[in-house]
């Protein structure tokens, strides 16, 4: 049996990086991505690349209200890809967002147990990408310029980029 992964429930995750204001937003935008795809709540979602995984997500449909917030394609796919990767990567590794990383590090949060506070000299890192609907040539496209870009940063740290892809719906992970 699979795996359910529920939408509505990120919002009481103990990710000290993000308030559960802002997890209501980014699974909202989640929901917003993948409804006008044309999921419904049960669908399953595809970890590929350092992971082969499935798991079923779950959430409460859009209202109209929320379908007017998350007008801004672009930006509601960018958050949505965040609530899934965050949620699929926390599954499959325990580890859970401690901080939002700065502008200009390369990467979009920190990782580490509920206990993590500011010690991020050894942290792993989770850069995340939202593709509404593409094609495996344009996820692997994606992953390539992503993985390029963090070592411009010279960036060592060790951790995950992760794709999504909200057509499939598919979680392609890179760990580093």
């Amino acid at each position: 049996m699979r795996k359910t992964l529920q939408l509505r429930e990120f919002s009481a995750q103990p990710h000290t990086g993000l308030t559960p204001a802002k997890r209501d937003t980014l699974s909202e935008a989640a929901v917003i991505c993948l409804e006008e795809q044309s999921h419904e709540s049960g669908v399953e979602l595809a970890v590929s690349g350092a992971f082969d995984e499935k798991f079923i997500l779950e959430w409460d449909a859009a209202t109209e209200r929320m379908i007017r917030c998350y007008a801004d394609k672009e930006e509601a796919t960018e958050d949505g890809a965040y609530c899934v990767a965050i949620i699929t990567i926390a599954e499959l590794t325990s580890l859970l967002v401690t901080q939002k990383s700065r502008k200009g590090n390369g990467f979009d949060f920190h990782l580490g147990n509920s206990e993590d506070k500011r010690n991020f000299l050894d942290t792993t890192i989770l850069e995340v990408s939202g593709i509404r609907n593409g094609s495996e040539s344009t996820i692997k496209k994606r992953m390539a310029e992503k993985n390029e870009r963090l070592n411009s940063y010279q960036n060592r740290l060790p951790g995950y980029i992760a794709i999504v892809e909200f057509g499939t719906p598919l979680v392609d992970v890179l760990e580093r």
